[in-house]
């Protein structure tokens, strides 16, 4: 695709498309559109549509066009996945896209690191016993990657909303225990910026000035 020209972007609802936007700015399209309400919206305006020939006897509504069945990735949030890490590990493949060294940085227990390309093409990832998820930095590729899967597969298919930027936040903020109870990266990233600066220092308290003791009174004589 030539950037410069103008491009849509297009699907059911909107959603992934909108998402799509922010891919394609990233690559540096710069004139770029995104169908408010997606094709839902298209079809349940009259608009004309291109496939099955439409009879004589008028237009059909949308809710008579024949529709096609098509499957859609799920989400799963940062609770759920941290339900799933504790209480039944292993039961699932999750599998993080994000690059190699973004992975050794830290990453979330019995994850496995995979090039977008490689989970696209291997049908190994098609079949298995329980549900495969997806991760990324902020859910975005995620979601479009696990969309692209499940048109090709029955198998479940989910992707972390959020990515891990939602994952790390949501758990250091409500995190009371040790990375095993509350399904932390064992290798957190390291929070850079400058430290903030400290504030005036306070003078130290002045010494109290103790009373004198009273002196004993001296002894007088008896005298005669």
């Amino acid at each position: 695709l030539d950037p410069t020209f103008p491009t849509m972007t297009v699907c059911n609802s909107a959603y992934r498309s909108s998402m799509g936007l922010g891919i394609l700015e990233r690559n540096g399209f710069k004139d770029l559109y995104n169908m408010a309400g997606g094709s839902e919206a298209w079809i349940a305006a009259g608009l004309p549509l291109y496939g099955a020939e439409i009879p004589a006897s008028g237009p059909k509504t949308a809710a008579q066009q024949p529709q096609r069945a098509v499957r859609l990735a799920d989400r799963i949030s940062t609770e759920e996945l941290k339900r799933l890490l504790l209480d039944l590990p292993g039961s699932f493949d999750l599998i993080d896209i994000r690059p190699p060294q973004h992975f050794a940085d830290y990453h979330l227990p019995a994850s496995k690191n995979v090039e977008i390309a490689e989970l696209l093409d291997n049908p190994a990832y098609l079949t298995g016993a329980g549900p495969l998820i997806i991760v990324d930095r902020d859910g975005s590729l995620a979601m479009m990657v696990a969309g692209i899967i499940s048109q090709k597969t029955q198998r479940t298919v989910k992707a972390l909303y959020g990515g891990l930027s939602a994952y790390w936040t949501e758990s250091t903020l409500g995190a009371t225990g040790t990375a095993a109870d509350t399904g932390l990266p064992l290798s957190p990233p390291v929070q850079g910026g400058p430290m903030p600066p400290a504030g005036p220092a306070q003078p130290a308290p002045s010494a109290q000035p103790q009373p004198d003791q009273p002196k004993p009174p001296a002894k007088k004589s008896a005298g005669c």
